[in-house]
């Protein structure tokens, strides 16, 4: 009996390995969708987004508290995104969103099992822990918060970008205190870690309590000033005192504190630069200041450009986004760069220089705000294009008693002449300092003496 035996040719094997090699692809895909679908479905059911606001998690934290006794224990973090706003800006709502998501996600791999996370204000995160916690542990928990958040985060654009984070933390174990007093302790805590520096966590102890500091009770009525846009800019004229004609105006921050009226910038820019939230404020009012060159615009449209300046602080300046955003503004209100002089107080540390070179890169003018006449001053200021150098007034008036400080301010002027750089001296607010400046031929000032600062740049000079 004769045994047919058929074989297949190498093509129908391939064929065949392909097709198996596909429907195990095809498996191995459908298999990620599902466990994708679960993870998020997961992820959205632990996290529970926009489920937690203020409102309700302030209540559950009264309702916790009304019905606490000495046996109770709890915790509250307030993580704080102090780079939020420039995330958002940078990258919008939804690539902004997805940056939330992930440090919520992140939170949760971290806190006990049933902690409730919510975005309890803009930019800030409340974190409610319902663990038998005592003060090491908690932390500990704050510590692996903050270690796991500010690791970088890819985008789905691949971009990957750091989350600047404070924490503050506190830890509630029987004692007689209300929801207000409680949270107030949770805001020390986190005022703390943002004085650490740039970022930073804290666990609230007495010793740290600001409740009764001058300074706290600012920090804490700015974080609603903030929001309700307190902060407004007044304008002083720059003359030349030659022609008595006006080059500038000088944009000059201030609160205008809901109880105590206007208050200077010596008040609260300190607290500002503390507490991290100078950079949004700077920010913020540099909108106001673009909105304000418009106007000027409109009821001037003849006139030769003026100049106008925005002060900048040092730690404005090492934030490597700082021109980016400035321009992004000024294009936003369609500002010519050209009519705006960034004044910065420093130009020596090299990542602010890089900052000052992509200033000017954008178009804007330069300044530098206040020069110091300390030995090799002027180091670094050769290759810088800057529309004017600012003198105290006060310095002027004692270099005319001292000789050394006169041969350092004869020197600063030479300079700037060489250079064609305006000298100015601010901070004139009366005769007698008019006089001394007149003296060292300095034709450029701004001060009381003058002008002072106005609320709009409309008013006649």
């Amino acid at each position: 009996m004769n045994e047919t035996t058929t074989e297949l040719s190498p093509g129908v094997y391939t064929l065949f390995a392909i097709i198996i090699i596909l429907v195990a692809l095809a498996a191995i895909f459908f298999l990620y969708l599902g466990i994708r679908r679960e993870r998020n479905r997961y992820i959205v059911e632990k996290l529970k987004l926009d489920e937690m606001d203020k409102s309700k998690f302030d209540n559950m934290l009264e309702r916790r508290l009304r019905s606490a006794n000495k046996k109770t224990n709890f915790s509250v973090m307030f993580i704080e995104l102090l780079n939020g706003a420039a995330l958002n800006d940078s990258f919008g709502d939804r690539l902004f969103g997805s940056i939330l998501e992930k440090l919520y996600e992140r939170i949760h791999t971290v806190v006990p099992k049933g902690a409730k996370v919510g975005m309890y204000s803009p930019n800030l995160l409340a974190v409610y822990i319902d663990e038998d916690l005592d003060e090491k542990g908690l932390n500990d928990v704050t510590t692996f918060c903050y270690n796991e958040c500010v690791k970088p985060i890819t985008l789905v654009t691949r971009v990957t970008v750091s989350a600047e984070l404070a924490i503050g933390s506190a830890l509630y174990n029987g004692e007689k205190i209300d929801a207000a007093r409680f949270r107030e302790n949770v805001e020390s805590a986190l005022l703390a870690a943002k004085k650490s520096g740039v970022g930073g966590y804290a666990v609230y102890k007495p010793e740290i309590d600001y409740s009764e500091d001058e300074s706290y009770q600012y920090y804490r009525e700015m974080q609603t000033a903030i929001h309700t846009k307190e902060f407004v800019l007044y304008y002083q004229p720059i003359f030349d005192t030659s022609s008595r004609s006006v080059f500038a105006f000088e944009s000059l921050l201030r609160w205008n504190h809901s109880e105590q009226g206007l208050l200077s910038a010596q008040k609260f820019v300190p607290i500002l630069e503390q507490s991290g939230d100078l950079y949004r404020v700077g920010l913020y009012s540099f909108e106001i200041l673009c909105q304000a060159i418009q106007r000027y615009r409109q009821n001037n449209p003849e006139e030769t450009p003026t100049l106008f300046s925005f002060n900048t602080s040092k730690r404005q300046l090492l934030k490597p986004n700082l021109a980016d955003d400035l321009y992004r503004i000024a294009k936003k209100y369609r500002i010519n760069t050209s009519e705006v002089c960034i004044e910065v107080p420093e130009f020596k540390i090299a990542s602010i220089v890089a900052n000052i070179r992509k200033l000017a890169e954008y178009g804007f003018k330069l300044a530098i705000d206040g020069l110091n006449v300390e030995s090799g001053s002027l180091d670094g200021l050769n290759d810088l294009p800057l529309e004017w150098i600012k003198l105290s007034s006060l310095l002027i008036e004692q270099a005319e008693q001292n000789f050394f400080l006169r041969g350092a301010v004869e020197t600063i002027i030479r300079f700037a002449q060489s250079k064609g750089i305006k000298v100015v001296a601010y901070n004139v607010d009366n005769e007698e300092s008019a006089s001394g400046v007149k003296n060292f031929n300095i034709t450029c000032a701004q001060g009381n003496f003058f002008a002072s600062p106005r609320a709009n740049v409309e008013q006649e000079v």
